[in-house]
């Protein structure tokens, strides 16, 4: 008798469960909610198993599943006729307290034939 595989992880070999990172992307994307809020409301709440020990780890593995979504994501993009882009210049706080920003980008690409953005 054996055991089926665990099957694909976002994070293989990681430590996250693939419902933290899909938390913490839903949390980052669509709540607007920084890392570092994520990780300091998660250790008031005394934190999850298997959080991520600081906002680099949570980061790389939110940038993992991105880029995974990506692949589908660009394949749809590239097969219409045209692309759509904008760049749009926000200003982001720098982590280091001073009260600094610097200047990043957000990017939005469409298709023609798409219904949701990059």
């Amino acid at each position: 008798m054996s055991a089926a595989s665990a099957g694909a992880r976002i994070v293989e070999k990681g430590l996250v469960s693939d419902r933290i990172v899909i938390d913490t992307l839903i949390q980052k994307y669509s709540d607007h909610l920084p890392l570092y809020r994520q990780r300091r409301d998660a250790g008031a709440r005394g934190g999850h198993r298997d959080q991520p020990g600081d906002d680099g780890r949570l980061g790389d593995a939110g940038g993992r599943a991105a880029a995974a979504l990506g692949c589908g994501i660009k394949r749809e993009l590239v097969a219409g006729a045209y692309l759509q882009a904008d760049e749009t210049p926000v200003a982001v706080q720098l982590h280091d307290g001073n009260g600094a920003n610097h200047q990043a980008y957000l990017w939005q690409v469409r298709s023609a034939q798409s219904e949701h953005g990059v």
